[in-house]
């Protein structure tokens, strides 16, 4: 058995290094990033597609269970951690300030 993870395809506020919220879908680029990867993994036999129930995830998943056939099992705990106050926020600010 093989377990392939994968990360989601870029969001808009990953390209622009923020602190996302849950809410985030992916990108154009993200988007294409999501196809060319189901196109890239259709042939590899896949028999499960476990995702997180995020819109970044659920928009990557659907790309390979579209191409694969595989339905999609949607699993809450594999969501990010829930960054608060933070999210939203530039990473390159966060750096820059004290945040207890």
């Amino acid at each position: 058995m093989s377990l392939l993870m994968i990360r989601h395809g870029e969001t808009a506020f990953n390209r622009d290094r923020v602190m996302q919220p849950a809410e985030t879908p992916l990108s154009d680029r993200g988007k294409e990033q999501a196809i060319y990867l189901a196109q890239r993994l259709s042939t590899e036999g896949i028999t499960r597609i476990l995702a997180s129930d995020l819109p970044r995830a659920a928009m990557t998943a659907q790309a390979l269970s579209e191409k694969t056939g595989i339905d999609i099992e949607f699993e809450s705990l594999l969501q990010e951690r829930n960054f608060g106050r933070l999210r939203g926020q530039r990473c390159i600010d966060l750096a820059a300030r004290d945040i207890d």
